[in-house]
């Protein structure tokens, strides 16, 4: 009878509350991003323009300019401090909801790698920031940013966008919730959701996240995702609508980090049942979701009560689900290569057409070879290493995981496939 329950209380664990995606960019797993100069401890230089709308009565539209009112060093202020506390919550709402669910131990590796405290140098605020007090941040060159913020004052935009590259950015809307002082006349205060709130959710995508709102994202990610899993019309999620950080989000920021990590855990290797009891027939490993059976989900739990000694129970379906992916993002990459030539060949053909005295024409694709294996590599199929002295590197994506896992370039190999970068 007992047994009978615990099936009945798992079926019922299948409902769709939460769910959560990576943005698809963030499969190219570039060590440069955002998220993991944040786990090496490195200095985040961050960069923040507050800006208003003002209205251009005769061209009868709104412009958007930098703030300079009398309660400017305020709003600069205030609006880092948002940004402090929105990076900050994530980690710590991760790192809290691992603790209420007494598997402390289990994540010790991910606790450990947790920062304690992110070292943001705002460039452009404060008395460190000199001649380049409230310098918009275009005037930067890009290499100086690591994070672009912009705070709009009182706008009725939906709330903000981000952008998660190499230089990630994202803007919220500084509301009168937070401000304490009243709109522009004119604009109206929006309640809807507060600046904390928006600034959640957009660092949620400098992080590596996609929206979670109805219908398929082009966006986002098809293989690291519960999308098919879990129904998008019932999302409980910072990255939906949710006003807090929620289960699911601590889920999706530890599959983010395992993602990231240049080293297996035990436990992000051999995999880990989610946090939520929502998801209680969910495993993730590298970011990997899989949906599991009831036994496998039992075994799963004895296998981590024993200290993960001996072979993982789901070694083989992590493998063969983890090679699926490989080969999805492989095909991907294939995809989207063959696209673009066949649009920049459109490009040139018409622009040889209008003017064909000054077409340029662009000399051949070079293919690279891998420093590894020393064969060839296809460009949906590269890895780009770049080193401090301005060295780039090429290996297959199966190469550099042979790398990741301890495999080395040979010095000759490095002189021999090594391109310098003026």
């Amino acid at each position: 009878m007992k047994k009978l329950f615990l099936a009945i209380l798992f079926l019922l664990a299948f409902s769709p509350l939460f769910a959560w995606t990576f943005l698809q960019d963030t499969e190219q797993r570039d060590m440069e991003r955002l998220l993991p100069k944040i786990l090496s401890g490195r200095e985040i230089r961050v960069c923040i323009d507050v800006v208003e709308r003002h209205l251009d009565k005769q061209e009868g539209r709104y412009r958007v300019q930098l703030y300079d009112g009398k309660d400017k060093a305020t709003l600069y202020s205030m609006s880092a401090d948002i940004v402090r506390n929105a990076y900050q919550s994530w980690f710590r709402h991760a790192e809290t909801s691992v603790r209420s669910a007494g598997r402390k131990k289990e994540f010790k590796d991910l606790l450990d790698s947790f920062p304690h405290s992110l070292k943001f140098r705002f460039i452009n605020i404060g008395p460190g920031a000199g001649s380049n007090a409230y310098k918009a941040c275009e005037s930067f060159p890009v290499d100086a940013i690591d994070l672009r913020v912009r705070g709009t004052l009182f706008s009725q935009g939906n709330g903000g966008h981000a952008v998660q590259t190499n230089r990630a950015s994202f803007t919220f809307e500084l509301r009168p919730d937070n401000t304490g002082l009243f709109p522009a006349a004119g604009i109206r205060a929006l309640s809807e959701r507060s600046s904390m709130t928006i600034a959640l959710h957009e660092v949620g995508h400098t992080l590596g996240l996609g929206d979670l709102y109805t219908g398929p994202s082009e966006k986002n990610s098809r293989i690291y995702s519960l999308a098919s899993f879990y129904s998008p019309t019932s999302i409980v999620s910072i990255m939906n609508q949710s006003e807090t950080l929620t289960c699911a989000d601590a889920d999706a920021l530890i599959n983010l980090v395992d993602f990231y990590a240049s080293s297996d855990s035990p436990r992000a290797a051999g995999g880990w049942l989610s946090l939520c009891p929502q998801y209680g027939n969910i495993l993730y490993a590298k970011g990997l979701p899989l949906q599991v059976s009831y036994g496998e989900v039992q075994a799963q739990q004895a296998f981590i009560k024993k200290g993960r000694k001996g072979v993982p129970p789901l070694q083989g379906k992590i493998a063969q689900a983890r090679q699926q992916a490989q080969l999805f993002t492989q095909n991907r990459k294939k995809e989207d290569f063959q696209k673009e030539r066949a649009r920049q060949e459109i490009v040139d053909s018409v622009q040889q057409a209008m003017n064909p005295s000054t077409a340029s024409s662009k000399p051949a694709y070079k293919r690279k070879i891998c420093a590894l294996c020393e064969q060839e590599i296809e460009p949906w199929d590269m890895t780009r290493l770049k080193y401090p002295d301005g060295t780039r590197l090429y290996l297959h994506d199966a190469c550099n995981a042979k790398r990741k896992a301890g495999a080395d370039i040979s010095p000759v190999n490095k002189q021999k496939y090594g391109e310098k970068i003026q």
